[in-house]
């Protein structure tokens, strides 16, 4: 929803507040209650004073948790006048709306009610984990690893500082989710002794011994071979037979050249 308006300068600025039930019923970290409320709101400092609000840059594609693994999400906001900005986290806002009325007409005053944590969650631990989530208060970077699957509900605060004065502040208040995670290592590529540079002697079979191994253990690797070498295109051709693996490779590369290859 958008809409636009003018404010008169005042010296003690405005706050804007929109009030709203209900919250779904999936969060861990909160009571999983369908009459939680949402309060919308931001803090605008005195018309008077050339400013424009912090924008939250667009939702990362790739906002989601990891079950015992650390995750980082950006959740950075900007500011086109360049004012300090502040990160932290804060607790849900409930308002009015939580439970006594659905679509307040008119929504309520500072200070809203919070939502309550379940035991275990606060602000500063919204999702559980050994380590509790945390958000650069420069960078906006939350950094994540709970113990358990499911959906939880953070919310964000920013602060705007201009020459140390506190301006304006916004929120973000969203749901994450987290999931078992399984990410892919890639493979290595190894001769003996870390050597990639040989010398072939005409006439001999030269033979090197090349391992692949994956880190991820029990992926499947492949091995092929792919150069002039072994299109026919310079002969006499080498041998690398194709393989393939359970997680480690040994594979010996073998060449005959001869005098018409010297160079090559």
């Amino acid at each position: 929803y958008k809409t636009q308006f003018e404010l008169p300068d005042n010296p003690n600025g405005y706050y804007l507040v929109k009030e709203r039930c209900c919250r779904n019923t999936l969060s861990l970290n909160i009571p999983q209650l369908n009459e939680l409320g949402f309060v919308f709101t931001a803090d605008i400092p005195d018309p008077a004073i050339f400013n424009s609000t912090p924008v939250f840059n667009e939702y990362p594609s790739e906002a989601y948790l990891c079950v015992n693994q650390e995750v980082d999400i950006d959740f950075v906001a900007t500011d086109s006048d360049a004012d300090s900005l502040v990160f932290s986290f804060e607790a849900p806002l409930g308002g009015s709306s939580s439970p006594f009325s659905p679509d307040p007409l008119i929504s309520s005053s500072k200070p809203w009610s919070e939502i309550l944590w379940e035991p275990a969650y606060s602000t500063q631990n919204q999702v559980g984990g050994v380590a509790p989530i945390t958000i650069g208060s420069e960078t906006g970077l939350i950094t994540a690893q709970p113990t358990l699957q499911g959906v939880f509900s953070i919310a964000v605060k920013v602060e705007e500082y201009r020459e140390g004065i506190l301006i304006g502040t916004i929120r973000r208040v969203f749901q994450l989710s987290s999931a078992v995670c399984f990410f892919d290592s890639p493979s290595v590529i190894s001769t003996l002794n870390g050597v990639t540079d040989f010398e072939f002697e005409v006439g001999l079979e030269n033979c090197i011994p090349i391992t692949v191994t994956d880190p991820d253990i029990g992926d499947q690797v492949i091995v092929t071979a792919s150069s002039e070498l072994f299109d026919c295109t310079i002969e006499p051709s080498a041998a690398f037979p194709d393989a393939q693996g359970d997680s480690e490779i040994v594979q010996d590369f073998c060449w005959n050249p001869s005098c018409d290859n010297i160079g090559q």
